[in-house]
């Protein structure tokens, strides 16, 4: 072990974690499209462990359309300091792991000294900044770290033939698994594969590896199928929306500036001072390998600019968001900027401080852009908006908001009332959520001549679905409000009109619109204990066995 990079890794794991935990102290979690989503679901477990079914959402949905362990965890932390502190301890510890798992991965390309600089230069990238603190992904963040451990340790269980190493790979691969679907079921197994094979370029032939390759796949994958059996029979259960629900992500981004701009420029911005310099250094042959990936990733995520990205992607274009992909582009193309910075160091400093000022103003830029390029369309307060509903509407009715944006889910969390909305699309059950192609009723305006004959029909049939009450935070709900009977009740909000409270109707309490339906006990208890118990097992393995220092 090298104890002078040892040093220098620990020192930027405490960096990393206290910049996240300035951030965090100042609140700037909340601000972003996810943090209250995953705090709600991890509410959930909270108060029921093993339970997946949840009546809050959509008259009823499984929370096994979800990945349990991040969620898990949070439930667990907020034993001891509550919900949103759970959240925002994961937060910074995720900043914790990043220097580390990075530099492994690094270290996979390059020597240990120009892998440190990857591993400080990831804390600073601005793609990381906005999945973080704009979007608010967290259990794509979590993934991240634990993805790089597997493929790291997957390498050396195949250098040296140590199973310990193939158990702490396996295990972090389970991670991964059980914690985003998305990262588990398209992003790793792309990733693992591209690293892998390219170590191993001149060895592919070779029965032994493959053999190796083939049983690691297929034993996660009936981990897979075995612990998350419920998620998997519902996304063949679970009637979806005839048509793709639009997102700003899969836009062309030459007719559309903010699609540009949020979805391109900013996720790539720490890269571009770099681009003069590929000119400059003569690149390496695994560096020009890892180039071709990053411009690979980088036309798939551009989303409907060209034909390239639908063509690529198929029938998954128009289900996944594409900002996702520009986060694993940067992450390929680490070793590369870190390749540039370890060379301008030696050789051309003032260039190396310019570049790594450039750095940082694009992390403060990327950092910054919820407040300069808002998202949420109503920032105000929302404790009057809970009070009234934990006081007057209670479980005699449900309700819907109109405009408040992605904080439905902070209400959730702190209120017993049922909504017919919800902030987990792929969970709605109910036809007259499926039948048109919008994320939630909440934003319908954003969803074209669609968008308002979905709210027509659902405001007119709400006696239907024992909807009495709806919190309208926009004016230009209130006329599709009053053409479908409904009555203003009252404002409340610190300010006038800052949210009307409409009612239809006489709330007399609710009936069931989605039946309940449980998994078998044994399922729940598998689906309860086995990521909680792989996630411990790797603490243990991986701190107590001391097997990080042994690749430094």
């Amino acid at each position: 072990m090298d104890k002078s990079v040892f040093r220098i890794l620990f020192f930027a794991s405490l960096a990393s974690a206290t910049v996240c935990l300035l951030f965090v102290c100042l609140g700037w979690q909340w601000n972003t499209f996810d943090a209250y989503t995953h705090v709600f679901l991890g509410s959930h477990y909270s108060n029921n462990f093993f339970s997946l079914w949840n009546s809050s959402w959509y008259g009823g949905f499984s929370i096994a359309h979800y990945p349990p362990l991040l969620h898990q965890l949070i439930a667990i932390f907020s034993l001891f300091a509550g919900l949103k502190a759970s959240y925002s301890f994961i937060l910074v510890l995720i900043y914790f792991l990043l220097p580390s798992s990075i530099y492994l991965f690094a270290r996979l390309w390059q020597g240990k000294r120009r892998a440190v600089y990857a591993a400080f230069l990831a804390v600073f990238l601005s793609s990381i900044s906005l999945t973080v603190f704009r979007n608010g992904q967290i259990t794509t963040m979590w993934s991240l770290p634990f993805s790089m451990y597997s493929l790291v340790y997957f390498v050396l269980w195949q250098r040296t033939g140590r199973r310990p190493y193939f158990l702490i790979s396996f295990l972090a691969a389970l991670i991964v698994v059980f914690s985003h679907h998305f990262t588990g079921i398209l992003i790793f197994p792309v990733f693992f594969a591209i690293n892998v094979f390219y170590k191993f370029r001149k060895y592919v032939m070779r029965r032994m590896f493959l053999k190796h390759l083939f049983s690691f796949g297929l034993l996660l994958l009936v981990f897979d199928f075995i612990v998350l059996c419920p998620y998997w029979n519902l996304q063949f259960f679970i009637k979806k929306s005839a048509e793709s629900i639009y997102h700003l992500s899969r836009a062309n981004y030459l007719r559309d500036f903010r699609a540009f701009l949020v979805f391109c420029f900013l996720p790539y911005l720490t890269y571009i001072p770099f681009i003069p310099f590929l000119f400059v250094f003569r690149l390496s042959k695994r560096n020009r390998f890892l180039l071709m990936v990053f411009i690979f990733s980088f036309l798939v995520s551009l989303g409907d600019t060209f034909a390239f990205s639908r063509r690529i992607l198929g029938s998954l274009f128009y289900i996944i968001t594409l900002d996702r992909i520009s986060l694993w582009a940067t992450i390929f193309a680490l070793p590369i900027a870190s390749s540039i910075l370890y060379g301008l160091r030696k050789e051309w400093r003032s260039h190396f401080y310019v570049l790594c000022i450039l750095i940082l103003a694009a992390f403060v830029v990327c950092q910054t852009s919820s407040f300069w390029l808002p998202h949420q369309e109503y920032r105000g307060s929302i404790e009057e908006t809970v009070d009234f509903i934990n006081n007057t509407v209670k479980n005699n009715a449900r309700y819907i908001t109109l405009g408040l944006g992605d904080r439905i889910s902070n209400i959730s969390y702190l209120t017993k009332t049922e909504t017919l909305d919800g902030n987990l699309h792929a969970s709605r059950e109910l036809d007259i959520l499926n039948k048109y192609p919008i994320e939630k009723i909440d934003n319908t305006k954003y969803f074209g001549e669609q968008g308002r004959v979905a709210l027509l029909e659902i405001l007119g049939a709400s006696e239907d679905y024992d909807l009495n009450y709806v919190f309208c935070f926009s004016e230009y709900y209130i006329p599709f409000l009053k053409n479908t009977g409904w009555t203003l009740k009252a404002e409340i909000g610190k300010k006038s009109r800052e949210c009307s409270v409409w009612t239809k109707g006489s709330p007399d309490g609710i009936t069931t619109i989605v039946n309940m339906r449980e998994s078998p006990s044994y399922q729940k208890i598998l689906w309860g204990l086995l990521p909680i118990s792989v996630f411990v097992l790797f603490c243990v393995v991986f701190t107590f066995k001391g097997f990080f220092t042994r690749f430094i």
